[in-house]
């Protein structure tokens, strides 16, 4: 079911907890607009049962993740440790959107971060228990 339609795009699937994500090329969007997009995915993990995240940042270019937006990103980041999120899969250059995996010690609840190049080999990574 779509959860959000806007600039950044939400779909959960509740049968298998999946919440799939596509966002726009950042760099067109001024950090308050990425700041948006990514609370807006915060709200709906918060609000749903989401135990994997598929981040589709394919539409961004390499090094989008840069400056302000990389802030940002480190938010969300350490932000999504402290929910039931278990798996996340990032479509598109690894820095797309500068997450990564926290340098903090890794607990229970922080996610495992993998990037794969299409959306299908996510969506099998994170249907695989």
């Amino acid at each position: 079911m779509i959860i959000h339609s806007g600039i950044v795009t939400l779909d959960f699937d509740p049968d298998t907890e999946i919440l799939v994500t596509e966002m726009p090329d950042v760099t067109h969007l001024a950090p308050p607009e990425v700041g948006f997009c990514l609370d807006v995915i915060l709200d709906s993990i918060r609000g749903f049962h989401v135990g994997g995240l598929l981040l589709d940042a394919s539409q961004s270019p390499e090094g989008a993740g840069d400056g302000a937006n990389g802030d940002l990103a480190r938010r969300f980041t350490e932000e999504l440790g402290s929910t039931c999120v278990r798996k996340v899969a990032r479509i598109g250059t690894a820095d797309a959107l500068g997450l990564q995996e926290s340098t903090q010690p890794q607990t229970i609840a922080r996610p495992f971060f993998r990037d794969f190049a299409t959306r299908p080999e996510g969506m099998r990574w994170l249907l695989d228990q």
